[in-house]
């Protein structure tokens, strides 16, 4: 059994935008799914290959599924994401969050395709149900194993993901162009020179600017 870390991103209030879209777009499930993917692809690890080989697990609806080993790895795609959907689908498409949980996982081959069976999945079954938009949301599990000098983080609730079990459940608090006023600046600087050292800028605390290199 291997320790590994969840990632799902999904569509908010996906199901109401497609009803209401898709007389002008009988293709508006598909075409939402595909940007979801092509916009989280760009972030995770590994993108391009199935797990084990590599991070894409599945996706499903209107919501996709990553599988990484380090959490840190986990929160800093998911940051990413959050700030690249707000420059290159919330024009078009709902906004998005991003649920991060760490736990032991089981496989199961089936079909010749790898499953994953966790506590962790159906941990974020139950956090999706009590979550707002916009934001990255991560369990206790994930907050103690990633660098948390990264971001702020701020604690949402608790949850009752079975009877006599507590999930504590986080945010994070990164520099995101949907709440700070100059949104262009965070846009020059996420879509910064591509190449493979980045400086990417993640968070503010109060009036000081916290970089973050990423090699």
């Amino acid at each position: 059994m291997t320790v590994l870390t969840i990632v799902k991103i999904d569509i908010c209030k996906s199901k109401r935008y497609a009803a209401n879209q898709e007389k002008v777009n009988p293709s508006v499930r598909k075409d939402a799914l595909e940007k979801l993917l092509a916009v989280s692809c760009a972030c995770l690890p590994g993108e391009d290959k199935a797990y084990p080989e590599g991070s894409h697990y599945k996706a499903e609806g209107d919501a996709v599924y990553y599988v990484v080993e380090k959490p840190t790895v986990g929160l800093r795609a998911a940051i990413e994401f959050m700030q690249s959907w707000y420059h290159q689908g919330l024009s078009e498409y709902p906004d998005c969050r991003v649920l991060l949980d760490r736990g032991p996982i089981d496989e199961i081959e089936a079909a010749g395709k790898v499953e994953l069976t966790s506590r962790a999945f159906e941990n974020l079954a139950v956090m999706e149900k009590l979550v707002g938009d916009g934001k990255v949301y991560l369990t206790r599990a994930v907050l103690d194993s990633c660098d948390q000098t990264m971001v702020k983080f701020s604690f949402f609730r608790d949850f009752a993901p079975i009877d006599g079990e507590i999930l504590k459940v986080y945010w994070a608090d990164f520099l995101d162009p949907r709440t700070v006023a100059d949104s262009g600046l965070v846009h020059a600087l996420f879509v910064a020179h591509p190449s493979v050292m980045r400086h990417k800028f993640l968070n503010t605390h109060g009036n000081t600017l916290t970089w973050q290199l990423f090699l």
